[in-house]
């Protein structure tokens, strides 16, 4: 679950419940999204308190550390702050989110390498990059169908940039794949992830620009 998505929800349950302590409200909210949360800080500013009543907020302040969105996945460090709040009350009766007034937020997010690398070993993400590989490198290496993913990895390079390196291991010929995927990451339209200049080489052949780029233009629209 992204953090976008625990924001409104959280936004939802704080309204829906008349007479409560806003900042208890917000993160236990956020507690029940999660696996697991080692710290978890909220505070809710609303001045006078029968605001929320009217569906506003002065501001949001939310700090968590060592967050699990799922087991195995950890998020070092998520911070989220934002302006004032205004909702639209009747559509929050009717169990949707609509602003009065667009959202101002400002968002800090940090991953760790060493909380990645354990995230690519939980069975969550390794399923979803043997799906992607296939998809990839399915009509292009050996028409590879179905495939196992051994010792994915993580390197965290200069300049924005990481290395991604695996081993692939088809299922029915047990051929053996070193995948090496090394890419430029930037944040388009503040939510999506987009692929810049990747480069991709398995058994020390590189793809062509062309095809990654396809490839990258693809990723970025889903």
């Amino acid at each position: 679950m992204n953090s976008v998505t625990i924001l409104l929800t959280t936004l939802m349950g704080l309204f829906s419940i008349a007479g409560a302590v806003p900042d208890q409200v917000i993160e236990q909210s956020i507690r029940d999204q999660l696996a697991d949360a080692e710290t978890l800080v909220v505070r809710a500013d609303a001045t006078p308190n029968t605001q929320l009543l009217q569906g506003k907020l002065d501001q949001l302040r939310i700090a968590g550390r060592g967050l699990y969105p799922y087991s195995g996945v950890r998020i070092d460090t998520l911070d989220i702050e934002t302006d004032a709040i205004d909702l639209d009350v009747d559509a929050l009766r009717n169990g949707q989110i609509a602003f009065e007034q667009p959202l101002q937020a400002a968002m800090n997010l940090v991953l760790t390498q060493n909380d990645i690398n354990q995230a690519l070993r939980s069975p969550l993400v390794v399923n979803q990059l043997e799906a992607l590989s296939v998809n990839l490198l399915g009509t292009t290496v050996g028409q590879l169908n179905q495939a196992s993913l051994e010792n994915p990895q993580i390197t965290l390079l200069e300049d924005n940039r990481i290395q991604v390196s695996a081993t692939l291991v088809q299922d029915n010929t047990q051929e053996r794949l070193v995948v090496s995927l090394t890419t430029g990451l930037a944040i388009q339209s503040g939510t999506q992830l987009q692929l810049i200049d990747p480069q991709l080489i398995t058994n020390d052949v590189e793809f062509p620009p062309s095809l990654m780029n396809q490839f990258a233009e693809s990723f970025s629209q889903e």
